[in-house]
């Protein structure tokens, strides 16, 4: 082989070898991209999930506080109408 066509196939493959590692790095920038925007919305899944939570453990604790209340006064109560259960 000439030495034009050896430095050609040489040229050809440090051409491919560049067109091959910008297509890589450009599919590392997109998938970083992609993986922003699904962490995000994740985030702002969890966000809201944990706000639902928190909205349900104040509903159990006035419920709790509630019943609490319930209870101290029906307590009061059998004492006065049944005063042997004061012992």
């Amino acid at each position: 082989m000439d030495e034009k066509k050896i430095q050609d196939q040489i040229n050809h493959v440090e051409k491919t070898v560049d067109i091959i590692a910008r297509a890589v790095a450009e599919g590392f920038e997109e998938m970083r991209d992609e993986f922003k925007k699904v962490r995000g919305e994740v985030g702002a899944g969890f966000e809201a999930a944990n706000g639902k939570i928190d909205g349900l453990h104040r509903r159990i604790d006035s419920e709790l506080e509630r019943t609490m209340q319930i209870e101290t006064r029906v307590t009061k109560l059998e004492v006065e109408v049944f005063p042997e259960l004061a012992k």
